[in-house]
């Protein structure tokens, strides 16, 4: 888990699980709420067919069964929201926010 720290008014903002869970859960809101724009359009163009894909079994359209579907769904979601805490990291990095950890 990283911290970073604004020098300016002191402000801290951690990187780590919670952020991993949330950008899994919330995606592209969750960055946009954070203000790292870039990311948000990144995560929405690629997590897009991830979520067309959760909608399509949710309304019973596709109706998969057993273990795959959790693996389908879940597993590319984990491994992109895996993939941004380095993004995040170098957004906070090139904010001028300082890494205390």
């Amino acid at each position: 888990m990283a911290t970073f720290r604004n020098p300016v008014n002191g402000y801290t903002e951690s990187i780590g699980p919670g952020t991993l869970i949330f950008g899994m859960l919330f995606g592209p809101i969750y960055y946009a709420f954070l203000g790292m724009w870039g990311i948000a359009a990144l995560s929405l163009f690629v997590g897009g067919p991830f979520i067309g894909f959760l909608f399509i079994v949710l309304a019973g359209i596709i109706k998969p069964s057993g273990i795959g579907v959790i693996m389908v769904i879940l597993a590319p979601s984990l491994a992109w929201s895996a993939t941004m805490l380095p993004l995040i990291a170098r957004f906070y990095s090139r904010q001028g926010w300082e890494l205390v950890d």
